[in-house]
């Protein structure tokens, strides 16, 4: 993203996976596995094993749905 600036269409795709289990990698190259709880502007909550983890849109590279092992 890096504008700081996020595209209607990325939310809304985006708010469509909550609930989901998701994985999200961020422009730190690491990969978080977790349910996507929340979706706001600025960042999104992923619920990882009963903590809320809070990653900011900016440094989101790819949101996909991911399978629970």
């Amino acid at each position: 993203m890096g504008s700081g600036l996020t595209s209607p269409y990325y939310s809304e795709t985006v708010k469509g996976f909550i609930g989901n289990y998701v994985a999200v990698q961020t422009t730190a190259k690491t990969l978080h596995h977790g349910v996507l709880t929340h979706v706001y502007p600025d960042h999104i909550v992923l619920d990882i094993c009963h903590v809320p983890f809070f990653i900011r849109t900016d440094e989101i590279v790819w949101v996909t749905l991911g399978r629970q092992i």
